[in-house]
Formats: structure tokens, C-alpha cells, sequence
């Protein structure tokens, strides 16, 4: 009786050897194509983009500490920035034109469809842009006065959270874009009409992308913009990555013959436009409002810097301005000598679409030397082509057996076993997969709910490698093992039949059938499971010359999983950074989820990754039979459970100085119920909070649904002080309050039989501000901001935002339609809101005096929250006590650190 074919020789060290070296090569890969070029020296030749000249611009910017819109250290870096532009100004070359304009006190809102902000109006007032056009000298007159010139449009944003300097969001940028207006000043390429570029620093990204839409929507020369350009971060190291591209290739296509550091993944955009993370850019204000085309770049790395106290210049990776610099530099170069640079035309997406206009082309970088790109349409097809042809070729063998080869690379299954051997080995991968999430799964349960920090990869994303991909690796091995053994003893009465070999061509099915999925689906990353199916039918199809049984390394399995390991590896191991960095950040609200949902998902990440990156190769740890399957499995679990054991003893804390845990801390004053306290909460789940106040001197009380309500967002876990805390110092003229308007009626009835109120809102001087309307009861909306006493002069009212019927919400369950403020300089504290009750809405007057008193039972019609940049004597207290590895987190959602809450009833 002739027993199955397996391998002889490799011993289960040998295996995991080989699995090692092959992890080795990955991480190889993805550091070769996140490398950064030599930064050129401060006193580098004029003519070229020098990061040491770039720097001093970061430097400063993010000395002066954090500048959200508003403040004066914001002020600080806008008349820096125009010292800088003058000096360049007056020392252009003779051939070329510099020109500064600042847009200023520009009133607006946007009301965006798509992404995070889809159901808010996001207003502004008083922000100031700077844009900078860069043209030759040639030009005309004409050429100046009419709308016959072209521009490319480079963005950033000068602000920055309120807790943050902002050293890479976005000091970096601006200081890229400062050095590269210099560079063109002194020699600007001669172009064939009137071309020119345009650099915009906006304020008011961080509250909304405010600055990006008043340009966009109001500046005289956006008419003339044809393609746009936005450097943003989400972290301080790294390329500078290129993450959205889009919807028209034309610029894209120039990025990929200009480039001289390439960099860039379709991943990001299909997590960006599927709302997978909770951000935006300016670049979608530019697609979406503006109907632009173009680019998007962000630094990764480092990502639990972002939006933090960390957020410095020291952590800025050396070579990340010069990679950036490069980069643009040739692509604008050659891009603004394009003829065809008048024809790139402006597409929107439908008229109410909750969906962006496609993209059309597929991106991703070869290991940093080329960036990949082609139409995503026409790809589709041939994937679909692919994944019908190639599956019946590999699985030629079974239907015509081969006598050449060695025995494991061979399958040659009897046509009485051709339905019984294919579903015993497709269930066992099947049952693979189940088996490695199921134990990465638990063992990130286990220890959510046993330690109160969320995330304990936090500062050393290293190890999830060891926690998550062993526990998944010795789970996979095991389960395979037993189907393994299974399809032994289906083919113990046939000759020459590989086990591997059977189990490598399911895995190759496996890729085939992702491959078709994710096309359907139009996910631009459906080049991974095509670069793993071609890698895997090569393998298959091209026979070693020589004969080395003995030698892992002559098998199809490490042939393939070399070959599509090295070039996806900067896409797998990329994504799981930046989820494990943004793990103090997972939660839209404190509480939002369970304790253990962000450590699940992490996992089940990191398993996924792992044991599709080893199915082509683990079949070949079963080659020696079950007790070896199970010897290796057991080698993996072991270094899941030291790894988990590490982390439960604290001998690698989850949180440093550098990667320190956010937290939001607020001084809260409630005007309705006249409270006064103090707020710790976090976005990151788990139980954080609890282990966090148990080392405070002051006393809090940890709780789970009973926390503010702070208008964006509700503390659904959190802590507060117990004991009373005085009111902030300032609460006489900082306190908001609303005020229902009589003229003749309290209510004037339309038509339609809606009723409509006005009602004063006075801020207290605050320049930002989030107002949540019951969409439930108001059907429509307008805002306008009125100076002096606005209850009785309504006549200097400007609109802020026009009547909105049918508000949206931002979260149907909830049915609030959030208004978030930001004001620069001089900000009205007074604004007045016309509001339409619906008419199934009951509306009492309870006394027909100006000072009648109208209330409903249950939740307001409207709720305020007003934000000061304050630190008063009790929350300083507070700070003082904290422990270093923690850090205050900002987004435009988070109150500031002093907080007033009000509300508005009327029945």
C-alpha cells in the first residue's frame, strides 16, 4: 500500500525558522519603502528644496504652543507667516511674480453629505486665509485681469488643536509649502499660456474644514483652480504618504511619472470613503464642494502623537519635510507647463448623494521606487477574467496527472476522490481561518476585561506580532493539522498525492474567490488578493529545477508567500499602525462601545493579516504529521501567552510620555442646573478612567450613562468631582443663555401650519461654540449673528446660516443636527435663530408677558455648549496630579477645558 506523499526532512524548528525568515523579509520590505531621503542642510544651493531651511519655518511655528482658531497664538503664526511671504516677496527673481493676498473676516457654513461631518452645519466667521500666487513675469495684462489663467492649488492649515503645537498637523506642511514658495520665487518654469500655482494657508481645518470652504466658496481666484494638492498628518514620521487620489487620474498620472520618492496606497482611500475612520480632510472639501481633482498626502507614522501635547518637532522624523519637498517640486514642475492643465474640468457628485464622485484609478507604491497606478474600470475586468482562467490551470494537475517534479509540488487526485478530496480541503481552510480568529479573539478579550487599560500595544505596536499573530498562527496550525490528517487517510490508497500541495492550491482558491469579492465590490484594494493569486499560480506553475525535499525553501509556499509578502507588506503592516495608534481615539463618545470591541478588532486585524500572509505556507507545517502540527502550534501559543503575560505584569506598560493616553479633561458649568465640576473622560475604550482617578488627590466619582452632555458627544463613561467646585471666575459674562423673542405674537403660524419662533442666543464672548437642534420638533432653521443687544436691534444681523429645512442629523438615533462655530477675530457674542416647529409640535403660552416662562418635559429643543480656553485654579489642580503618560487629546468635536452648558424649552 503506497502511502501519501510528504516531505522528508524539515523538522518542526526547521519550519518555524523559515516562517521567521519570511516574516523578516516582510518587515524588510516595509522598512525599505518607508524610507526617507538624506535632508538637505540649511546652507544647501538656493535653487533646490533644502528641510534644514524648511525646519527653522517648523520650529517656530510650533513654539509658540498650541493655536487653535481664536487665539492669540494664532495671530502669532499668521504674522509670521506673512513675514516670511514678504521676504519672499521682495527677493523673487525678476522672472517671476509673487503675490499675497489675505482673505479676511469671511462669514459662511458648510454642510457636508459625506464623511464625519455629514448632518452638521459647520459655520464660521472672521477667519483669515493667505494664499500666495506664484506665476511668471510673461503674463500680460490680460492675462492678470481675466479668467483666462490656470492654477494648481496646494493647501494646508495653519491651526491647530487646542492641546497640541501641531509640529507635524500642520506646522510641517506649512513649512513645506514656505520653502517651496522660495524655490519657485527664484526660478519658476517657463509655460505655454497663462499657468500659475496657488498656495493657500487657511485657519479652521480643526473646527470643521472651515478655512478650505471659504476659500473654495468665496475667494475671487478659486475660479481659476483646476486641480488641488492638501498635506495633511495623522502622525510625525514616515513619507509623506499619498492617500486619496482622485476622482480624474490626470494629476495622478503626473505624480507617477515626477515622483522621485514615491509613496502611496488605494487602502486609506477605501478606509476614508467607507467613514472606517472617524477623520477628514480639507481635500474632500475640494472634491465635493469645489468638484476638484487632485491629491492627498499625510505622514502616518507615529500616530499616537497626533492631536496631542507630543505633537512635536523633535518627534518629526528627519527627512520628512525632504521627501514631501521633492516630491512636489517635480510635480509642479511639470505640471504647470501643461497645456492640458485649462482642460481638467470640475465633476460633483448628484444632488443630495451621500456618496462622493468615483475614483478612477488604482495606486499603490513598489516597495518606494515606483508608484503603481491604472484605471480601476478596466481592471475589474481582467481580475474578473483572471480569477475565472487561472483557478482552472492550477488545477489542471488534478484532472491530468504529471510524473514530473518533485511529489509535494504535484497533485494528482483520482477521479474517484475529485469531490470528496477538494471539499475536505476547502473546509479545512475554512475552519483554519475560523480557528486562528477565534483564539486572536479571545485573547484580546481576556485581557480587556481583565486590565483596565484599553490597547496594551499601545506604545510598542511590535506586540501585536507576538499577541495576536501567535494566538491566531497556533490556532490556524492546529485546526489545519486535524483537516490535514483527515485528507490523509481520504487519500491513504493513493500514490504521489501531496497533502501540501492540495491544501496550498485551496489557499490559492481562497485568494481567487477575496479577489473576485472585493472587485464586485469596487474596493480599490482588490490588488492585494491579485498580487497573492498571481504570486501563488507562479509558484505552482514553475517547477524547481532542483530536487530538494529537505529544503523548505524549494517550496511553492515560500516562493509565493515571499513574493506577495514583500510587496504588501507596507499596506498590511502600514494599516495595523495606524488602527493601533488611533486606539485612543475609537470611540466617537466616551463609552461608546464595550471594553473589549477595540482589542477584538485589533486582533481579528492582525489574525486576518497573519494567516493570510502564512496560507500558502502553512500547509507545510503538517509534512511530519499531526504530533508535529501540534508541536508548532503549541511553539505559537507560547509566545501569545509570555507576550500576555508581559503585558498583565506591567514589564511593558501600555502608555509612556510619548505614547501617552488621551484623555479630555473640562471644568464644566452647567447654567440650567447650576453645577459646577470638573470631567475626566476618554475616547479609548476600556476601563481607563477608573485606574486613572484612583491616583488623584481630588475626588471623583466613576460612572457609566451620567455623564455631560456635551452637545457633540455624551460621556457615556467617565468621572466627575464629587465634592463642589467654585464656578469659573469669569461665569457672570462668560455664562450663555437663550431668550425666546416677542414682537406681536409668541408664535407666528404659517401656512402650512408650522410654527415659527425666534429665539436670542447669547455666547459670552465665546469664539467656538456647538449647538444641537431637536430635529424631531424643528423642521427648519436659520442663524444670523447680530451686534449690540441683539433682543432689541435686529437690524445689524448677518446671516451665518440660511434657512436649513429639514435639518439632518448627525446621528439618527439621537436626532440632533449639531451647528459647530469657530470665529477668529472679533466674534459677535449675540446671534438670533428663526426656528419652524412642526405641527404635530404643541405650543403653549404660559404667559403672554415678555418675561413668560415656556418649558416642555423631556429634552430641550435646543442645547448649548460654549468653549473657553481657560485653565482655571481647580483643573490646574487637577493637571498637576495626572500622571506623565497621559496627554489631553483635541479633535474638533472635544470641549475645551472650560466648558458652559445651557439649554432652551418650548412647548
Amino acid at each position: 500500500m503506497a502511502a501519501t506523499s510528504r516531505l522528508k526532512g524539515p523538522t518542526e524548528a526547521s519550519w518555524i525558522a523559515t516562517l521567521l525568515l519570511l516574516a523578516a523579509l516582510a518587515w524588510s520590505a516595509y522598512n525599505f519603502s518607508s524610507r526617507t531621503p538624506s535632508p538637505l542642510p540649511f546652507d544647501a544651493p538656493l535653487n533646490s528644496f533644502s528641510e534644514g531651511r524648511a525646519r527653522r519655518h517648523l520650529d517656530h511655528i510650533a513654539s509658540v504652543g498650541p493655536h487653535p482658531v481664536g487665539s492669540p497664538a494664532l495671530d502669532s503664526v499668521h504674522n509670521y507667516l506673512l513675514q516670511e511671504l514678504e521676504w519672499i516677496e521682495e527677493h523673487a527673481s525678476g522672472k517671476v511674480v509673487v503675490e499675497v493676498d489675505v482673505q479676511e473676516g469671511e462669514n459662511g457654513v458648510s454642510q457636508l453629505s459625506v464623511g464625519p461631518f455629514s448632518g452638521k452645519s459647520l459655520a464660521y466667521q472672521g477667519l483669515r486665509n493667505v494664499v500666495v500666487r506664484v506665476r511668471g513675469a510673461q503674463w500680460g495684462v490680460k492675462d492678470e485681469t481675466s479668467e483666462s489663467w490656470h492654477a494648481v492649488l496646494l493647501s494646508v492649515h495653519t491651526d491647530s488643536v487646542y492641546p497640541s503645537p501641531g509640529a507635524s498637523d500642520d506646522a510641517a506642511s506649512v513649512a513645506i509649502l514656505l520653502e517651496l514658495i522660495r524655490t519657485f520665487s527664484l526660478s519658476f518654469p517657463a509655460s505655454v499660456g497663462a499657468n500659475a500655482l496657488l498656495f493657500l494657508f487657511n485657519e479652521g481645518e480643526e473646527e470643521g474644514l472651515d478655512g478650505a470652504h471659504a476659500f473654495i466658496t468665496k475667494h475671487r481666484w478659486s475660479d481659476n483652480v483646476r486641480v488641488a494638492i492638501d498635506l495633511e498628518a495623522m502622525g510625525s514620521g514616515g513619507p509623506h504618504t499619498l492617500f486619496q487620489a482622485g476622482p480624474s487620474n490626470w494629476l495622478l498620472n503626473h505624480y507617477v511619472e515626477s515622483a522621485p520618492h514615491p509613496a502611496g496606497n488605494i487602502v486609506a482611500q477605501d478606509i476614508f470613503l467607507n467613514n472606517l475612520i472617524n477623520s477628514a480632510t480639507d481635500f474632500q472639501v475640494y472634491r465635493d464642494v469645489g468638484g476638484l481633482s487632485g491629491l492627498d498626502f499625510a505622514y502616518i507614522k507615529r500616530g499616537h502623537v497626533y492631536h496631542t501635547k507630543n505633537d512635536r518637532p523633535e518627534y518629526v522624523q528627519p527627512g520628512a519635510l525632504q521627501h514631501s519637498g521633492d516630491n512636489l517640486e517635480a510635480l509642479l514642475r511639470r505640471v504647470v507647463v501643461s497645456t492640458e492643465l485649462a482642460e481638467q474640468e470640475r465633476v460633483f457628485p448628484p444632488e443630495g448623494s451621500s456618496k462622493p464622485v468615483p475614483y478612477e484609478n488604482v495606486f499603490f507604491d513598489f516597495l518606494g521606487l515606483k508608484l503603481i497606478s491604472y484605471p480601476f474600470a478596466q481592471a475589474a475586468s481582467s481580475y474578473l477574467t483572471l480569477s475565472a482562467i487561472l483557478p482552472v490551470l492550477v488545477l489542471l494537475p488534478t484532472i491530468f496527472p504529471s510524473q514530473k517534479g518533485p511529489a509535494y509540488a504535484r497533485v494528482t487526485i483520482p477521479r474517484a476522490h475529485f469531490f470528496l478530496v477538494p471539499l475536505t480541503a476547502f473546509l479545512t481552510q475554512a475552519l483554519t481561518l475560523v480557528g486562528g480568529l477565534v483564539m486572536a479573539g479571545s485573547r484580546a478579550y481576556l485581557l480587556a476585561v481583565s486590565k483596565p487599560w484599553p490597547n496594551p500595544a499601545y506604545a510598542r505596536p511590535w506586540l501585536v506580532v507576538p499577541l495576536y499573530g501567535g494566538a491566531a498562527l497556533a490556532g490556524a496550525i492546529g485546526v489545519q493539522g486535524l483537516g490535514a490528517a483527515a485528507l490523509r487517510k481520504v487519500l491513504a490508497k493513493t500514490p504521489s498525492i501531496s497533502v501540501e500541495s492540495v491544501l496550498f492550491r485551496a489557499s490559492l482558491l481562497q485568494w481567487f474567490a477575496l479577489l473576485v469579492v472585493m472587485t464586485r465590490a469596487g474596493v480599490g484594494s482588490a490588488y492585494i488578493p491579485l498580487l497573492w493569486a498571481l504570486a501563488g499560480t507562479l509558484a505552482c506553475t514553475v517547477r524547481p529545477k532542483v530536487r530538494m525535499e529537505a529544503s523548505l525553501l524549494s517550496t511553492p509556499g515560500f516562493a509565493a508567500t515571499a513574493l506577495a509578502a514583500s510587496l504588501t507588506a507596507t499596506a498590511a503592516i502600514g494599516l495595523t499602525d495606524v488602527m493601533n495608534s488611533s486606539a485612543g481615539r475609537f470611540d466617537k463618545s466616551p463609552g461608546a462601545s464595550p471594553v473589549y470591541l477595540l482589542e477584538v478588532v485589533i486582533s481579528i486585524l492582525v489574525a486576518v493579516f497573519a494567516l493570510l500572509a502564512t496560507s500558502y505556507f502553512l500547509p507545510y507545517a503538517h509534512s511530519k504529521g499531526l504530533k508535529s502540527s501540534f508541536t508548532i502550534a503549541a511553539f505559537f501559543l507560547a509566545v501569545s501567552s509570555i507576550a500576555a503575560g508581559l503585558v498583565t505584569w506591567d514589564v511593558f506598560p501600555p502608555f509612556t510620555a510619548e505614547a501617552a493616553l488621551p484623555i479630555n479633561l473640562v471644568h464644566v458649568y452647567d447654567t440650567s442646573a447650576q453645577q459646577s465640576y470638573i470631567s475626566l473622560s476618554s475616547l479609548a475604550p476600556g476601563r481607563s478612567v477608573e485606574g486613572l482617578v484612583a491616583g488623584l488627590g481630588a475626588r471623583f466619582n466613576v460612572s457609566r450613562g451620567s455623564g455631560p452632555d456635551f452637545v457633540t458627544y455624551e460621556v457615556g463613561y467617565g468621572a466627575r468631582t464629587v465634592d463642589a467646585v467654585p464656578p469659573p471666575p469669569g461665569v457672570k459674562t462668560e455664562a450663555p443663555s437663550f431668550a425666546l423673542l416677542f414682537d406681536h405674537h409668541v408664535a407666528h403660524e404659517l401656512e402650512t401650519g408650522v410654527k415659527e419662533i425666534d429665539v436670542g442666543m447669547h455666547a459670552g464672548g465665546s469664539r467656538r461654540w456647538a449647538l444641537g437642534i431637536d430635529v424631531r420638533r424643528v423642521q427648519g432653521f436659520s442663524i444670523s449673528s447680530v451686534t449690540g443687544d441683539g433682543r432689541l436691534d435686529r437690524s445689524s444681523a448677518k446671516v451665518l446660516v440660511p434657512m436649513t429645512v429639514d435639518p439632518v442629523a448627525s446621528d439618527s438615533k439621537a436626532g440632533w443636527h449639531i451647528v459647530q462655530f469657530a470665529a477668529g477675530s472679533g466674534p459677535a457674542d449675540d446671534f438670533v435663530m428663526k426656528l419652524r416647529i412642526h405641527p404635530d409640535a404643541h405650543v403653549e403660552r404660559l404667559n403672554s408677558d415678555a418675561g413668560g416662562a415656556y418649558h416642555t418635559e423631556g429634552r430641550p429643543l435646543l442645547k448649548l455648549r460654549t468653549d473657553f480656553d481657560v485653565t482655571t485654579p481647580h483643573l490646574q489642580a487637577v493637571l498637576d496630579e495626572l500622571p506623565v503618560w497621559t496627554t489631553e487629546f483635541g479633535k474638533s468635536t472635544s470641549p475645551y477645558r472650560l466648558a458652559y452648558l445651557a439649554s432652551f424649552d418650548f412647548e
